[in-house]
């Protein structure tokens, strides 16, 4: 009786990672290649690695010209029981419940290939303040080719 609630622990693991490997596969190619810049990035320090859990908000993209997109992404990071240096696939690394889960703000002018300029920034969720949220709006403002002004230095770089 005692394996009863082991068992539902991993049963319940082995279903979010499930549910959260799903969601990930059903976005886009170019939001997905963006979540894993921002993953890539966060992990690139950490001794434990890191994956996409979840989406907070709907990814917010906009078409530029020359076959460009401007993309913010709101999403979830949570702590895997897999080492850094030892990933081959990350996606099929089982996440760590017992761990804070990190919120991450990935902002990218993005090519057909490749990203052109971006912001991330990940903060453990619930050290999330209003301070944060401001500069992270600050900077994907600044990023964004449509704020004042923006789209003519933007078409004025292009020609260059």
């Amino acid at each position: 009786m005692k394996s009863l609630p082991a068992l539902l622990f991993c049963i319940g693991a082995l279903v979010a990672s499930t549910a959260a490997q799903l969601l990930y596969e059903q976005l886009p190619k170019q939001h997905r290649r963006a979540i894993d810049r921002t993953v890539e990035d966060f992990n690139s320090n950490k001794r434990k690695a890191f994956r996409f859990y979840k989406l907070i908000d709907p990814v917010k993209e906009t078409e530029l010209p020359f076959d460009r997109s401007y993309l913010n992404l709101h999403f979830i990071l949570k702590e895997t029981g897999c080492l850094q240096k030892s990933v081959k696939n990350l996606h099929q690394c089982r996440f760590l419940d017992s761990k804070p889960r990190m919120d991450c703000v990935g902002c990218f002018i993005a090519g057909s290939d490749h990203f052109e300029e971006e912001f991330i920034d990940c903060v453990q969720r619930n050290q999330v303040t209003k301070e944060i949220q401001n500069k992270r709006a600050e900077e994907c403002d600044k990023l964004h080719p449509y704020h004042l002004g923006g789209s003519i230095a933007l078409a004025s770089r292009q020609r260059v």
